[in-house]
C-alpha cells in the first residue's frame, strides 16, 4: 500500500534537529562541530540511537555543512520538506487515508529526534511544515505522482475556489502560470494539474501554490523547492522503521541563489509583533527565518508565528504576526530576520 493509507497512529521522519539556539543549550561548545557522540547521546535508542541516516540524506541532498550554525539552519529546510510531504500524502490520498499522528509533538528532554517544538519550546522547521500541510483548505504537491492536489480537510464544501499554480526556475524566472476554478467536496481531494514528465530548465525549481476564494482573498499558500533529480526509494530492502534511499534529490544549486536584501518593518505591542517584508530584487528570497529576541539575544518563547521559514518571490511581500501567549511586553525587543540567501538583519521593535 505504501505509507499513506488507513489511519497511521505513530509515524514521522525521525530526526528533527532544532535551530542553533537550542543546539547550543544542549550540546557543549567543544562538541558542536562536527557531529559526534554527544549529538548521538541526544538522539533516541535502538535503531534511532544516531543521526547517520539523516546526515547521509542531508549531505547528499543539500551538500553538507561546514559548521554547526550552517547545519542547524539548513536542517530546518530538511525538517520542513520531510514532514510536510508526510502529512500532504495523507491528504492527497483521501478517502483511502483517514489521518495520522506525528510521533511526537514535542520532546521530553533536549534532543534531536521526534519534535515539532523542542524542550525549550522552540519550534523547528517541522512545526511550520506541518502547519503548511494541515491547512483545512489547501493546495499541495504530491511527490509520488508529481501532481498538484486540492485538499479539503474539513466537513464543509469548498465552493467557488481558484487554484493559482506558478512555477519558477532557479533565477526566479516564471516557467508556468495557470489558474483553475475548483469546487472541493468535504473531506476530499482532487488533482489539479500534473507536472509528471515536465522538465524544469534548472536543476532546482520552485512551485508556488495559492488557493483563493470567490472574492480573490488568499485561503492557503504553499511554496516548494523541487529537484529535477528525484529521490528513489529502495522498497525491496524496506525495514520496519525505514525504507532506504537509493538515489537522492539534489538541492545543492540552492547555494547559487543571488543574495537578497529585504525591506523590513516591524512593530510590537503587548504580546504581539507585526512584520512586513518586501522583496524588491529580481531574485527569490529563500527560506526566511524570523525570531523575536530579548536584550541578550535569546528568543522570547513560547512564540506562535502565523508562519515562518517563508520564501518571497521578486516584487512580492509578506506580512506576518507573532503572538506571545503570556502577553509579554515586546516593545523593547528585537526582530531578527535571516534566510538562505538573505543576510541577517536586526530591528528594534517600535510600538
Amino acid at each position: 500500500h505504501g505509507g499513506a493509507y488507513g489511519f497511521n497512529t505513530e509515524t514521522g521522519p525521525g530526526p528533527q534537529p532544532p535551530p542553533i539556539e537550542s543546539v547550543r543549550r544542549m550540546i557543549p561548545e567543544e562538541n558542536l562541530w562536527p557531529l559526534d557522540e554527544m549529538w548521538n547521546y541526544h538522539s533516541g535508542r535502538g535503531e534511532f540511537s544516531d543521526m547517520d541516516r539523516y546526515v547521509e540524506a542531508f549531505d547528499r541532498r543539500y551538500g553538507g555543512a561546514d559548521s554547526a550554525e550552517e547545519f542547524a539552519f539548513k536542517a530546518q529546510a530538511a525538517n520542513y520538506e520531510a514532514i510536510r510531504a508526510m502529512f500532504e500524502s495523507f491528504g492527497a490520498n483521501r478517502p483511502s487515508t483517514t489521518g495520522l499522528i506525528q510521533w511526537m509533538l514535542n520532546s521530553a528532554w533536549p534532543e534531536t529526534y521526534w519534535q515539532l517544538f523542542d524542550w525549550y519550546l522552540m519550534p523547528n522547521g517541522a512545526f511550520y511544515g506541518t502547519r503548511a500541510a494541515s491547512q483545512p483548505l489547501n493546495l499541495s504537491f504530491n511527490y509520488a505522482d508529481e501532481t498538484v492536489y486540492a485538499v479539503n480537510d474539513s466537513r464543509f464544501e469548498g465552493e467557488g475556489l481558484t487554484a493559482v499554480v506558478r512555477a519558477f526556475d532557479l533565477s526566479a524566472q516564471e516557467i508556468y502560470n495557470q489558474s483553475y476554478e475548483i469546487d472541493l467536496p468535504a473531506a476530499g481531494a482532487q488533482p489539479v494539474v500534473s507536472f509528471a514528465g515536465q522538465k524544469a530548465p534548472t536543476p532546482v525549481w520552485f512551485l508556488d501554490l495559492q488557493l483563493r476564494d470567490g472574492s480573490g482573498a488568499e485561503v492557503a499558500r504553499n511554496f516548494y523547492w523541487l529537484s529535477t533529480e528525484p529521490d528513489v526509494l529502495d522498497y525491496a530492502n524496506n525495514l520496519w522503521y525505514v525504507t532506504p534511499t537509493k538515489e537522492f534529490a539534489d538541492f545543492t544549486a540552492l547555494d547559487d541563489l543571488s543574495e537578497v536584501e529585504l525591506e523590513i518593518s516591524a512593530a510590537g505591542s503587548d504580546g504581539e509583533v507585526n512584520v512586513r517584508m518586501a522583496n524588491q530584487s529580481d531574485a527569490l528570497a529563500f527560506f526566511i527565518e524570523l525570531r523575536v529576541v530579548d536584550a541578550d539575544g535569546n528568543s522570547i518563547l513560547p512564540v506562535l508565528w502565523e508562519d515562518n521559514y517563508v520564501s518571497i518571490l521578486p516584487g512580492e511581500s509578506r506580512e506576518l504576526t507573532a503572538r506571545f501567549p503570556a502577553g509579554d511586553d515586546v516593545s523593547g525587543a528585537r526582530l531578527v530576520v535571516e534566510g538562505w540567501n538573505v543576510a541577517a538583519t536586526e530591528l528594534r521593535l517600535e510600538r
